[in-house]
């Protein structure tokens, strides 16, 4: 894979200092330009590189102003923007979701197992051997003590988000799970998933 990164110039301020003097003509007014060098990957900002350069002409003549330390004052007075950061606020923003989604499944899945309807469909696996299977079970009762569940007809070998074409629910086969069971089973994680329609 090819990563495109390296570096650019930005410039992040322009403006006139009218009080500033050109050495040449004695002229008011001063143009100021700053730039800055960031670090891009795939030419979206990384960070920040280096100092800012400062360049100045006279607005009058037209004449190069090099004056070192009225340069490092413009540059201090300007920060970085926020862009130049793009990257990491970026991956900060993608972990933040993934926090947020994460915590907002959970209280969800907790949500629903701790109020089943019939419908609600679980995506639940177990350990055999070194691989776990994976299966799903729909309720289809509900009492004060248990749910009842229609198993699926067959196990997957690995992750999945739906049944595949051709398998279906078992009407004929069913079971009842405690409802304290079915809380310790989402503890413990043995049920991934809960889609309710």
């Amino acid at each position: 894979m090819i990563v495109f990164w390296g570096r650019k110039i930005a410039k992040i301020k322009s403006f006139t200092d009218h009080h500033a003097t050109c050495p040449e003509c004695h002229a008011l007014g001063v143009a100021v330009t700053i730039h800055q060098t960031y670090h891009h990957v795939y030419l979206i900002p990384m960070v920040p590189g280096g100092d800012k350069v400062v360049s100045m002409h006279c607005l009058a003549c037209g004449t190069p102003i090099r004056h070192y330390e009225q340069e490092k004052i413009y540059a201090a007075q300007k920060r970085s923007p926020v862009y130049l950061y793009t990257w990491p606020i970026l991956l900060g923003l993608g972990i933040l979701s993934l926090v947020f989604f994460s915590f907002k499944g959970k209280h969800e899945r907790n949500s629903y197992v701790a109020n089943p309807q019939p419908g609600d469909v679980y995506l639940m696996h177990e350990q055999q051997g070194s691989q776990k299977m994976y299966y799903f079970m729909r309720v289809f009762e509900v009492n004060k003590e248990s749910v009842s569940v229609h198993p699926n007809s067959g196990g997957y070998n690995g992750y999945v988000s739906a049944m595949q074409p051709g398998d279906k629910f078992m009407l004929d086969e069913a079971y009842q799970i405690p409802r304290k069971k079915l809380a310790e089973m989402l503890e413990q994680g043995e049920i991934d998933e809960i889609e309710r329609p």
